[in-house]
């Protein structure tokens, strides 16, 4: 079952002096685009993946109108992206550049091989746990490598796993980093060797 993400870094609401309209802007690949406000609040949701049946099921909730077609919007825009467990890197995804928004805080003598990471800003109650390949994987996180880049780096350092296995722990743990605030997914600007 795929998940939708969120492409982009948020760059907040614009609203003109009278108060009537608001757009909301995202940074995607160092280009700002442009969103109505209520597009903008679906796409700040899914900064957390989540499958489609919550999104529309919040949707309900929240009085949203229409995700299937907000999210069918944002998908073509490139503003989003399916990602989910057990998947692989696939054409679109391995080219995102994972954004760490959180900072490693190391290991503990009587956890050696659990790496733990912490972000203050974004309120988590306790560090996130990452094992051995997680942390290699997060060591890669430059802002600048996309996924695959990534994933390739560290099965060079690994070669008793498969490529296709590290291939979807590298999903999984790009999955479980947004899921905890730890991480944006950002598109590699226009022009670079990864854009094409």
């Amino acid at each position: 079952m795929s998940w939708l993400t969120s492409v982009g870094i948020p760059q907040g609401i614009l609203g003109d002096p009278e108060g009537e309209d608001e757009t909301g802007v995202v940074r995607r690949g160092g280009e700002f685009v442009s969103l109505d406000s209520a597009d903008y609040e679906l796409w700040l949701f899914l900064l957390v993946p989540l499958p489609l049946a919550t999104i529309v099921e919040t949707a309900a909730r929240r009085e949203w109108l229409h995700p299937e077609a907000t999210t069918k919007r944002l998908l073509e825009r490139g503003l989003l992206v399916e990602i989910g467990p057990g998947e692989a890197l696939g054409p679109g995804l391995d080219q995102l550049r994972p954004l760490p928004l959180g900072i490693g805080i190391g290991n503990t003598p009587s956890a050696p091989k659990e790496f733990r990471l912490q972000s203050a800003d974004r309120s988590l109650p306790r560090p996130v746990v990452l094992d051995p390949i997680g942390v290699m994987l997060w060591w890669e996180c430059d802002g600048a490598s996309p996924l695959g880049e990534i994933s390739s780096r560290v099965a060079a350092r690994c070669p008793q796993l498969p490529p296709a296995a590290l291939d979807q722990v590298t999903v999984g743990f790009a999955r479980d980093l947004m899921a905890n605030r730890l991480l944006y997914l950002d598109s590699p600007p226009r022009g670079s060797a990864a854009g094409g």
